[in-house]
């Protein structure tokens, strides 16, 4: 097993949401940018990069959204996303 020498915290992004996303319906209203994460990893074999970010399709596909980031999310902050997640 490889074990890291280093670890560095890349951000890759952010993604502005109603705070209910993540508390479970608490905080309507009030909005977190929550950032998305990349970790490059320094090991005796080499290095790894671990992409931990948003699976963007998710949010793209309002049947998906529902699914994965609750109804509030398709009208308060689907206004938010990136024009290419949206198209």
């Amino acid at each position: 097993m490889s074990r890291a020498l280093k670890v560095w915290p890349l951000l890759t992004g952010t993604l502005r949401y109603e705070k209910t996303i993540s508390t479970r319906n608490c905080g309507h209203g009030q909005f977190i940018d929550a950032t998305i994460l990349a970790y490059l990893i320094e090991t005796p074999n080499g290095r790894i990069l671990y992409d931990a970010g948003c699976h963007y399709r998710k949010l793209a596909d309002p049947t998906l959204r529902v699914k994965y980031f609750d109804r509030v999310l398709i009208g308060s902050a689907s206004n938010n996303l990136p024009k290419k997640i949206m198209e």
